[in-house]
C-alpha cells in the first residue's frame, strides 16, 4: 500500500570463536552477511622467522645470557660468538594497523630452551623463556619491535619499542660492557641506536 512504511527483520550480533577473529553478523531480509571486525593486533607472516646476526655500530656481535643473574644481551668480538652456542631470531608479524616499519619480535635459542624479548615498564630489556606468540592482541606490546632504516640510503636498521614510543634498542656502556638496552632517540643522529642485521 503506498505511503506505509515497509518493516522488515534486522538483527545484529557479534560471533567469536576459538579464533582471535571476531564477526558482525548483520541479517537483512532473511540474508546473513557476515564482516570481520578490524581490531587492534598482531599475527605472524606465515610463521616465519629469519636466524640473525645483530651487530652494533662498532660491528661487535649480540651474544645473549638470560640465564645468568643480569639476564642480559652484550655486544661482544666476533671471537666471543664463535665460542657461544646462543641463535637469534626475528619473526616477522603482520599488523592490523599501518605502522611505520615493519613488526617484529626476537626470540633466543639457548640449548634446548627458547626465549622471548621483552621491553618492561621501567624501560629494560629481559628474556623470558617460552616462544614467539602466533598472535598479540592490542595496539602496544612489550614484544614488538618497528623496524625502521637507520637513516637514508643506510642498510643498517633502528628498532623502536611499540609499547615505549620514542625508545629505541641500542648499544649502551655499562661497567665496562656494550649491553642492548633501551634509549630514548633524540633528534640529532645517535649511532648507538643503529643496528646492524647479519
Amino acid at each position: 500500500m503506498q505511503g506505509e512504511a515497509k518493516t522488515q527483520p534486522a538483527s545484529s550480533y557479534t560471533l567469536t570463536a576459538n579464533k582471535p577473529d571476531v564477526f558482525l553478523v548483520q541479517e537483512e531480509d532473511g540474508v546473513l552477511y557476515f564482516h570481520e571486525l578490524q581490531v587492534d593486533s598482531w599475527k605472524t607472516y606465515n610463521n616465519q622467522f629469519l636466524k640473525v646476526l645483530i651487530e652494533n655500530s662498532l660491528n661487535d656481535t649480540l651474544l645473549v645470557y638470560p640465564e645468568s643473574e643480569e639476564n642480559c644481551a652484550v655486544f661482544r668480538s666476533l671471537q666471543a660468538r664463535h665460542e657461544d652456542d646462543c641463535s637469534i631470531k626475528l619473526h616477522e608479524y603482520r599488523d592490523t594497523s599501518p605502522r611505520e616499519g615493519i613488526s617484529v619480535a626476537f626470540t633466543v635459542q639457548k640449548g634446548r630452551k627458547s626465549y622471548l624479548m621483552n621491553c618492561t615498564s621501567d624501560r629494560t630489556l629481559e628474556f623470558q623463556e617460552g616462544n614467539a606468540p602466533s598472535y598479540i592482541p592490542g595496539d602496544r606490546s612489550e614484544y614488538i619491535f618497528y623496524q625502521k632504516f637507520f637513516s637514508e640510503g643506510d642498510s643498517a636498521f633502528s628498532f623502536e619499542s611499540s609499547l615505549l614510543a620514542g625508545y629505541f634498542l641500542a648499544s649502551k656502556e655499562e661497567n665496562g660492557l656494550k649491553k642492548l638496552a633501551l634509549k630514548k632517540s633524540q633528534d640529532q643522529v645517535d649511532d648507538n641506536l643503529r643496528i646492524q642485521i647479519k
